[in-house]
Parts: C-alpha cells; sequence; structure tokens
C-alpha cells in the first residue's frame, strides 16, 4: 500500500500493481450504503491522473 487514509465515514486506499496504480475510496453514507470509488491508471500517468482522480472525488456529495 502506498498511500492509505481513514477518517470518520470513508477510508482510501492506493497501491501500484502491474505497474498500474490502483485507487479505492469508500464512503459510508449511513448505516447500510456505501460508495465506492475505484480508479486505475498506468503509473507512467501518475502525476497526470492524480489530479484527475482527487477532483473526481472531491465533486461527491453525501446526502445523509
Amino acid at each position: 500500500v502506498a498511500y492509505s487514509t481513514f477518517g470518520k465515514d470513508f477510508y482510501v486506499i492506493s497501491y501500484v500493481k502491474d505497474n498500474k496504480v490502483e485507487y479505492i475510496k469508500v464512503i459510508n453514507n449511513n448505516d447500510t450504503n456505501y460508495i465506492i470509488f475505484e480508479a486505475s491508471y498506468l503509473a507512467k500517468n501518475k502525476k497526470f491522473m492524480d489530479n484527475i482522480v482527487n477532483e473526481m472525488v472531491k465533486s461527491f456529495k453525501i446526502i445523509k
């Protein structure tokens, strides 16, 4: 695991496998529902794609 973080209602794990960056964010928006976001991209595109993935994740709106 290259990166991981845990919050009150979410966790993120990112790692490199087979020369691809794997990014997973799981958000618990209540006791029974989860939002799972996954992205996979070539490690050589990491600098470019990290910005795109971060913007996508920040755009999620959780309604409780």
